[in-house]
């Protein structure tokens, strides 16, 4: 079940281009009981839509905005939008800035364990049968199955929750929003600032224990032409500016298309929510506070997923005396 919140979470541990994909918006396909149902639950969710918003406390001033973690065309035109307010901040706020990113690779060169295995393999954790449905899933991919049977289940997860025709853009050299921010603030001397260390999505997950990571892996299987759909799905919902429509929806069709039961994986998602989405919220607050009450204007930029929700970033700020107005994305 947890497969494309992967995707909509995590997409930050690489950057992706989309133009190769193809895929339908499926969230006109949902029933039409359950997109009612969506539609409720989704008018009682703090701050749902909007990837773009202005807080204020006490003179201080933050724009906050959602960003994606994925290339695509279609993010020239906000970013321009955005450009005159990005040229007058003070300080930019980024998930991971480039320097978080740099000491990210050489922790990798010293620290495998990250992300590989150092006990045992995934041919001997999984059954054979498992195994070989993952084995034909990474080869798709373009992913050897004798390199992935090290990895750490909850990593390969992220890297199947990927569709096939992506792929092959898998690379450091394309940006999506974040990557455009974190560039012009580099080409215009601004001073970046991150809002947490460069490893804590993957000790996050490293967190979880081996058999949530091993039905989190299980959950990543789905047909090509599904994993395209619900790749244009959640691009879709991000450009509609609605961040909370692309979790719900996302967990649905998770639930629709994963080999394993709703029932099965709900722990795990409640473990991942809060620990990749509450969790990390609660602790960027005062690094954003921290740096609004230095005075300036200040732009924090951080995935959609953690704008919306009692939970969500705009929620604290606002239950911390800022008042939230929605600007132009």
């Amino acid at each position: 079940m947890l497969r494309a919140l992967v995707t909509l979470i995590l997409f930050g541990l690489a950057n992706i281009a989309s133009a190769q994909c193809l895929g339908t918006d499926l969230r006109h396909s949902l029933p039409a009981e359950l997109q009612k149902e969506l539609a409720a639950r989704l008018a009682q969710t703090p701050f749902a839509e909007g990837n773009h918003w202005m807080a204020r406390r006490d003179g201080q001033l933050v724009h906050l905005i959602g960003t994606v973690h994925i290339d695509d065309p279609r993010l020239d035109a906000p970013f321009e939008r955005l450009r005159p307010i990005l040229e007058a901040a003070d300080r930019i706020l980024l998930e991971v800035t480039p320097d978080e990113e740099a000491a990210l690779h050489s922790a990798l060169s010293t620290q495998p364990e990250l992300l590989l295995l150092t006990d045992t393999t995934l041919p001997e954790l999984l059954p054979e049968e498992d195994w070989q449905a993952l084995s034909r899933a990474a080869s798709a991919r373009g992913l050897p199955p004798i390199l992935v049977s090290k990895y750490q289940p909850w990593y390969l997860a992220t890297l199947l929750s990927i569709p096939p025709c992506a792929m092959s853009t898998l690379t450091g050299g394309v940006a999506g929003m974040d990557g455009r921010i974190a560039a012009f603030a580099q080409e215009n001397g601004k001073e970046l600032l991150s809002l947490e260390a460069f490893d804590t999505g993957m000790r996050a997950f490293g967190e979880m224990s081996r058999d949530d990571q091993i039905d989190l892996l299980m959950s990543s299987i789905v047909p090509n032409q599904t994993a395209e759909d619900m790749f244009a799905t959640l691009l879709a919902t991000y450009f509609a500016e609605r961040h909370a429509e692309a979790w719900e929806v996302m967990r649905e069709l998770s639930v629709l298309h994963a080999p394993n039961s709703a029932g099965d994986n709900d722990p795990a998602l409640d473990k991942m929510e809060r620990a990749l989405l509450a969790t990390r919220n609660q602790t960027w607050i005062p690094v954003i506070t921290a740096a609004a009450a230095k005075g300036g204007l200040i732009v924090a930029a951080f995935g959609a997923a953690h704008l919306s929700g009692p939970d969500g970033v705009l929620a604290l700020l606002q239950a911390r005396g800022f008042t939230l107005e929605r600007q132009q994305f």
